[in-house]
């Protein structure tokens, strides 16, 4: 799951063909008109990494990233890029929920194209890998830079994230625990602890760890709603719909809150609202499954 985005229903907040149209070099580099070097891949103008780089400029949308990852399979010398600057956006591509699993390998294939052609920063390659879904390689990286780096919060959060990803929820767990023993307050560390409990089976432990969010980072929407999530899985309805409340108060437009407020208030039978509150999640993602499933429902 992203790490703070995405999710459907009563979740959290963790398209064929590759070839590229002709204007597509065109699409990319409308409106970037700032002088600079030439675009190692496209020639174009360039601005940032490259005004023509489409991972920096597709906004990771489905139909965008395939045309992009079919173009960079076009390019050959990878070492003329800033193999930093774009593992960085392959990462962002990763955690995009949205993005298909062929579209996920095509950028695996991107990035071992660069790790492979150049010298990369270590964590760099180990979150693009974490975020692709390369788990095994994300492990190796992790491992070695938390014998190297113990200490390192961010190396740590990325080595138990792995380790949670890879089935291995305890070993995640306590890594988490590292962290919270050198942070007490390090809110990535709580979030993540309580999503390898979630997928533990034990709602319980994951509340405690989601309301000691909420009471470290209280403007977090996401905090409340899987907080939220934890406590519908105890069977708490009221308290889960209060802290759904709460998630849009901080965020009106967050489709996941709003479509498990609504599977929160049909549990409670109150239809109408639960329409209600269905209509608004796909008001702002229309193509949300568990919105549509649940106003089936209503």
């Amino acid at each position: 799951m992203p790490r703070r985005t995405g999710g459907r229903g009563n979740s959290f907040d963790a398209q064929k063909g590759l070839d590229a149209d002709s204007d597509f070099k065109d699409t990319l580099t409308t409106g970037l008109e700032k002088a600079g070097p030439p675009c190692p891949l496209y020639d174009g103008p360039r601005f940032a990494f490259c005004a023509g780089c489409p991972v920096d400029t597709l906004r990771f949308v489905e139909e965008m990233a395939r045309k992009c990852i079919h173009q960079m399979g076009q390019f050959s010398d990878y070492g003329r890029l800033d193999g930093n600057f774009l593992l960085k956006r392959l990462t962002r591509l990763g955690r995009n929920e949205g993005i298909s699993p062929e579209t996920k390998q095509g950028a695996r294939q991107v990035l071992e194209m660069i790790a492979a052609s150049q010298t990369v920063d270590r964590k760099t390659l180990a979150s693009a890998r974490l975020n692709l879904g390369e788990m095994a390689g994300a492990l190796t990286e992790y491992r070695e830079l938390a014998k190297e780096q113990p200490s390192e919060s961010s190396v740590l959060i990325g080595y138990g994230t792995a380790l949670v990803q890879s089935g291995k929820e305890m070993e995640g767990i306590e890594i988490f625990d590292r962290v919270l023993s050198q942070e007490p307050n390090h809110r990535d560390a709580w979030f993540d602890k309580g999503r390898a409990w979630m997928k533990l089976g034990k709602p319980a432990r994951a509340a405690l760890c989601f309301e000691k969010l909420t009471e470290i980072a209280p403007e977090s929407p996401v905090a409340w709603n899987n907080l939220g999530v934890a406590l519908r899985s105890l069977g708490r309805l009221e308290q889960a719909l209060a802290c759904y409340n709460a998630a849009l108060r901080r965020n009106k437009a967050y489709d996941v809150a709003w479509t498990n407020r609504g599977t929160a208030l049909l549990a409670l039978e109150r239809k109408h609202e639960a329409r209600r509150s269905f209509e608004r999640a796909l008001k702002y993602n229309p193509s949300s499954p568990a919105a549509k499933e649940g106003l089936r429902q209503c």
